[in-house]
C-alpha cells in the first residue's frame, strides 16, 4: 500500500468514528433524563368520581319525598363537595302530592363539608325548562337554594301556556306555595282560546 492510500484510509477510519460518536452523543441528549427544573410539574391529585344512574333524593320529615334529582351520569369531586350531573331532571313534591319538574344540560350540586353532605344548594345551567301544570318556562339558568326552598335567576325567562305567553328578567320561584314572580321588564301576550 502506498502513502497516500493509507493517509486516505486513516483519514476514511477517523471520519466513520467521528459520525459515530457523534450520532451516539446526539441519540444520548434526546434521551437523557430531563434536568429537575426541566420537569414539568405532576398533575394535580384528584378523588373525581364517575357514576352512572344518578339520584339524590330530599325526604321531609312525613316521610314523603320533598325533590329528587336523576341523570344517567355524574362526576363527584371529594375535595370541592360538589357533583356535577350531565342532563339532569329535577322533580319537586309540595305536600299536597302535586308536582312540577326542570330539566337543563347540566347541574352543579354544592354540599355541606361534614360527613352527611347535605345539597346546599343546586346550580342548573343550559337550556332549563321547567313544567308546571300547562306551563311550560324556558330560561338558561335557575338556582336552587334549599334553605329557602325557593328557585331563583337573574336571567331571562319565557313563560308559555294556553292562551299566554310571558316574558321578563329575573325570576323566583317559591317551591312550597307555587309562587312566581318576575323581577323586571315583564311582557305578556293573550291570545283568544281556540274553543
Amino acid at each position: 500500500m502506498s502513502r497516500s492510500q493509507i493517509r486516505f484510509l486513516i483519514a476514511t477510519i477517523a471520519l466513520l468514528l467521528v459520525t459515530i460518536v457523534g450520532y451516539r452523543v446526539h441519540e444520548q441528549m434526546n434521551t437523557s433524563e430531563p434536568l429537575p427544573g426541566d420537569r414539568d410539574p405532576p398533575p394535580p391529585t384528584t378523588t373525581e368520581q364517575r357514576m352512572n344512574n344518578f339520584k339524590r333524593v330530599k325526604v321531609r320529615p312525613d316521610g314523603k319525598k320533598a325533590w329528587e334529582i336523576v341523570a344517567r351520569e355524574a362526576r363527584y369531586s371529594e375535595e370541592n363537595h360538589l357533583v356535577i350531573v350531565e342532563s339532569p331532571e329535577f322533580s319537586f313534591y309540595s305536600k299536597d302530592g302535586d308536582a312540577f319538574s326542570l330539566r337543563s344540560k347540566e347541574a352543579r350540586l354544592m354540599l355541606t363539608s361534614d360527613k352527611k353532605e347535605e345539597v346546599t344548594r343546586v346550580e342548573l345551567t343550559g337550556d332549563l325548562e321547567m313544567h308546571v301544570g300547562e306551563f311550560v318556562i324556558t330560561t338558561q339558568e335557575a338556582i336552587f337554594e334549599t334553605e329557602q326552598n325557593r328557585i331563583s335567576s337573574p336571567a331571562i325567562v319565557h313563560i308559555h301556556g294556553p292562551g299566554l305567553a310571558v316574558a321578563g328578567q329575573g325570576y323566583s320561584v317559591d317551591v312550597a306555595n307555587k309562587y312566581l314572580t318576575l323581577d323586571t321588564a315583564v311582557q305578556t301576550t293573550l291570545s283568544r282560546s281556540e274553543s
